[in-house]
């Protein structure tokens, strides 16, 4: 039997809300790009065309991960009833979150193919990217959804 995941109550699957945020955040950076000129700082360079693909791709995996947390069986069974899960056995498991539990399904390895952000954000020492701080803004992004 098939079961799907639902990201809201209404039946919305984790695949298709994903889809919607992700379209959404293209929808917002465009209008950003459309109306909004900043004449310096950080938000002019990754705007800019050097940077704009991969800030776009950070944020498409923000975007990606943010409710990951929601394949949690007790959250599908209690929080939003989901059917597929009616006779799946929760008493093992704690109300946790979705938030607290999405961030640890992000990929690290991606992390380390954003370095043109990093060399902007700052993120080297001694010569070397400094993953660590770039994926705390990562992972507080998608935990703090």
């Amino acid at each position: 039997m098939e079961r799907y995941i639902w990201a809201k109550s209404t039946g919305e699957t984790l695949q298709e809300h994903t889809e919607n945020v992700k379209k959404r955040v293209y929808e917002l950076l465009e209008k950003i790009r459309g109306y909004y000129f900043p004449s310096s700082g950080l938000l002019e360079e990754l705007l800019s065309h050097e940077y704009f693909t991969e800030f776009k791709k950070i944020l498409e995996l923000i975007a990606t991960y943010h409710d990951f947390g929601k394949i949690y069986p007790y959250f599908q069974k209690k929080t939003i009833h989901n059917p597929d899960f009616a006779n799946e056995e929760i008493h093992n498991f704690s109300d946790i979150p979705h938030s607290f539990l999405s961030p640890a399904f992000l990929n690290f390895e991606k992390i380390k193919t954003f370095k043109k952000v990093l060399e902007i954000l700052e993120f080297k020492e001694n010569g070397e990217y400094n993953y660590r701080d770039f994926l705390k803004i990562l992972l507080s992004s998608i935990a703090f959804h």
